[in-house]
């Protein structure tokens, strides 16, 4: 199956919102009705959250295993930090 990030970012933002509205909704309700009250409020939304969850634990794979390369290790040089003036300008303001 090919790889597209594109299309699976699309998909993530889209049920971002998607579930934002809905949880609000959901909640704002429990909260308003007077039978359920705020800790059983609070327990559903607990509990759609932990089923969301738990789908998405069961739907997430891992990335195909590739060799990671070690970076060269030497001398760590903090002077080319300070040679760099934006970046100085931005910590100093």
């Amino acid at each position: 199956m090919p790889h597209r990030p594109s299309i699976a970012a699309g998909i993530a933002v889209s049920g971002a919102a998607f579930g934002t509205l809905t949880f609000t909704i959901v909640l704002n309700y429990c909260l308003r009705n007077s039978d359920i009250g705020f800790p059983n409020s609070i327990r559903i939304a607990a509990l759609i959250v932990a089923a969301t969850l738990g789908i998405a634990n069961v739907l997430i794979r891992t990335a195909p295993e590739q060799e990671l390369q070690a970076a060269p290790l030497g001398p760590i040089r903090f002077t080319s930090i300070f040679k760099d003036l934006p970046y100085m300008f931005l910590v100093i303001r």
